[in-house]
């Protein structure tokens, strides 16, 4: 048996052409869909994550909505601006760095956990895992988007 036929055959017990890496058809989008999915079901079945995610910008909003009242009763401030306004897009940059900080965490913990290794095994390309795992964080931090701008409304 060659190798092509031994290729063919491993391929049709694992499921079709597929399955059988990226020079055989498997799809970039779909290796980036099943990553952003994989890290989006972690966000969700973990209490504490889905907890900090939804809780941290109200925090941030009352927080400092609370403390720095006094700052829009300076005569510097902009005449004619509600200081949550003002402060609105700060804790937006606030909650979306936080992320960017949260995302880079979550890769070197599944570098140091062992899943990379377990990725590179696949036939996967290894771009697709960063940005599978970009498209789950920008859907995490759309999510904290919309809290901010419903709680700060």
């Amino acid at each position: 048996m060659n190798a092509t036929a031994t290729t063919q055959a491993i391929g049709d017990a694992l499921g079709g052409e597929e399955r059988l890496g990226p020079r055989r058809g498997a799809s970039a989008l779909r290796s980036i869909g099943l990553i952003a999915v994989r890290n989006a079901k972690k966000v969700a079945r973990v209490p504490s994550m889905l907890v900090s995610a939804a809780v941290f910008p109200v925090l941030l909003i009352v927080l400092f909505s609370q403390v720095f009242r006094g700052v829009a009763e300076n005569p510097a401030f902009p005449v004619g601006v509600d200081y949550i306004d003002y402060l609105t897009p700060a804790i937006l940059a606030m909650v979306v760095i936080s992320n960017a900080s949260n995302s880079a965490v979550g890769i070197a913990s599944d570098l140091t956990t062992g899943m990379l290794d377990r990725l590179r095994a696949m036939p996967v390309r290894g771009w697709t895992v960063l940005v599978g795992r970009s498209v789950a964080d920008v859907i995490v931090s759309l999510g904290q988007v919309a809290i901010v701008v419903v709680v700060a409304v």
